[in-house]
């Protein structure tokens, strides 16, 4: 499988960032994203791909390390690259690759001494902060320049405080002669150390997100991984399951392949569908089974392991206000906002306005089919387990058939009807989804619109179009043509929804015009909001 497929792009705009570094001009990268996107895909693509004589790379995983397994992989991987370079022999241990680097390297190799001295002495957070001096003693002895790579770069709070990042960017500023590129899965604190923790660095970091696929993508992925025949409901099920995460749909494109293989079908049936999942998440070997179980090791203690599990199965269960919450467990608000913001931080917990959900379906229910009955006091036979879990999943597949097979407008009819006056941002506006008294279908396939759609709150009225084409300039005009006709219907939310995209003048237009423009990212936002699957154009 190609390990960077949809990431093109990105690994692209690294590579360009590279070269121009090594003509003597740095941008430093920080790349963020979701859990199981694919980012340390792309770095690894990006190593594969250096030429050391021009640039020394150091790669370093901070997760899960202590603060001197992570000062001895950079001693590691700076000599280790450097003697690859000069094409020297690495095979042996860490006081060889010293040796061996002496007559090359010897402020480098002094300075590495020094700080050995330090940990010796247990003064780790100035031999942590030493380190980062390296690349820039390494280049004024040798004239290579180096590229940093800290994978999971949050971490270093938890190895040096929160005055590390403070001290790192005075570091950062001086090595003009290290490019910095720095990744992270842990979204919203990633965002906040590069707003306060870097605040020195302001535009020294050219941030690139890694979003999970496209449907688009993620389809054109599951053709090419998956040569075996399945149906157009099964494939929509692997993208809205999966969420488009590249980890989820490379492992099951991989294990239905050779579940396929080993029985010598030429199909993948409903029983291989159903029996590769429950392989995957509901037996004790199951990669995702695995994966689950520890995350949520990582993310609480034995202590606060049932808040955790209950904030997450109300969420689930369509209790995803913190009020609601609160009252369902019997805790105080501000208890229930320390957990989340633990959630919020691991990126298991999305919020947006009012509303809280979990941003892998898979996880969710993993959670809810698998954990949370094998740890009931009611549930003993393994056979009933996996007899019950076959029919969720089973059950969620047909559902998701059923809804998927509705038209456009009838599942935006329904969107609409699950309104109840919650707090949303889309596209960094603020908006409240009215909770509606009366929806109506006001006309079908009228003019360039397929749908036009009136909604009455209490003190407000939609009036919504929707387009399966692209929306421009001429839509707007003939959209307020339309709601001319429909003067009683005060006071007006003109929205407009488009299943292509709108165009620039369309869209300059229409925020004249105190219209709103939902494109297919949007609607689907909300969809997602209310657990519903997601229109597939």
């Amino acid at each position: 499988m190609d390990k960077v497929f949809g990431r093109e792009e990105i690994l692209s705009a690294i590579k360009k960032r590279l070269d121009g570094f090594k003509k003597g001009y740095r941008q430093n990268i920080a790349f963020i994203g979701n859990p199981s996107t694919g980012k340390t895909s792309i770095v690894k693509a990006l190593l594969s791909d250096i030429n050391t004589a021009e640039v020394i790379p150091i790669f370093m995983e901070l997760e899960g390390r202590s603060l001197k397994q992570v000062i001895r992989v950079f001693f590691g991987q700076i000599l280790r690259n450097f003697l690859t370079s000069q094409r020297i022999d690495t095979s042996g241990d860490f006081k060889y690759l010293l040796e061996k680097s002496q007559a090359f390297l010897p402020k480098t190799v002094a300075k590495i001494k020094s700080i050995v001295h330090n940990l010796e002495k247990e003064k780790e957070y100035a031999a942590l902060i030493e380190t980062f001096d390296l690349p820039q003693i390494f280049f004024e002895e040798n004239g290579i320049p180096c590229l940093l790579i800290l994978d999971e770069f949050q971490e270093l709070q938890d190895l040096g405080g929160e005055e590390i990042f403070a001290d790192l960017s005075k570091k950062i500023i001086i090595q003009k002669n290290t490019m910095y590129l720095i990744a992270s899965s842990a979204v919203i604190k990633a965002r906040e150390i590069l707003s306060h923790g870097f605040s020195l660095l302001f535009g020294n970091f050219e941030v690139l997100e890694v979003a999970p696929y496209n449907m688009r993508t993620s389809e054109e992925f599951i053709n090419i991984n998956l040569k075996i025949p399945i149906s157009d409901t099964h494939k929509k099920f692997l993208i809205y399951f999966t969420g488009g995460q590249p980890f989820y749909l490379g492992i099951l494109c991989r294990e239905l392949s050779m579940r396929v293989a080993q029985i010598c079908r030429d199909l993948i049936s409903e029983d291989i569908f159903i029996e590769t999942f429950q392989d995957l998440l509901f037996e004790e070997w199951g990669i995702f089974n695995q994966k689950f179980i520890n995350l949520l090791n990582e993310i609480s203690s034995d202590k606060q392991r049932e808040d955790y599990i209950g904030i997450l199965s109300s969420i689930i269960s369509g209790g995803n206000k913190i009020k609601i919450i609160a009252q369902r467990l019997n805790k105080k608000e501000k208890v229930i906002q320390q957990r989340l913001s633990r959630l919020y931080e691991a990126s298991i917990v999305l919020k947006n306005g009012d509303f809280l959900s979990l941003g892998d379906k898979i996880f969710a229910f993993w959670l809810d089919s698998v954990y949370s009955r094998k740890f009931a006091l009611d549930y003993f036979n393994d056979n009933v387990l996996r007899i019950n879990f076959r029919n969720n999943l089973l059950n969620m597949v047909n559902n998701f058939s059923l809804v998927t097979a509705k038209t456009t407008t009838e599942r935006i009819l329904e969107l609409f009807n699950l309104f109840r006056n919650e707090a949303i941002q889309i596209e960094r506006k603020k908006i409240i989804l009215s909770r509606f008294k009366e929806i109506a279908l006001l006309s079908t396939g009228s003019g360039n619109f397929d749908a036009l759609i009136s909604a009455k709150a209490q003190e407000s009225s939609w009036i919504i179009a929707v387009k399966n084409g692209a929306l421009s300039e001429n839509d707007i005009a003939e959209f307020m043509l339309e709601c001319k006709k429909y003067k009683t219907i005060v006071p007006q939310r003109k929205v407009i929804i488009s299943l292509d995209k709108v165009d620039t003048n369309a869209k300059l237009k229409a925020l004249e015009e105190k219209i709103i423009t939902w494109e297919t990212g949007e609607l689907n936002s909300l969809f997602e909001f209310y657990n519903q699957p997601e229109i597939f154009v």
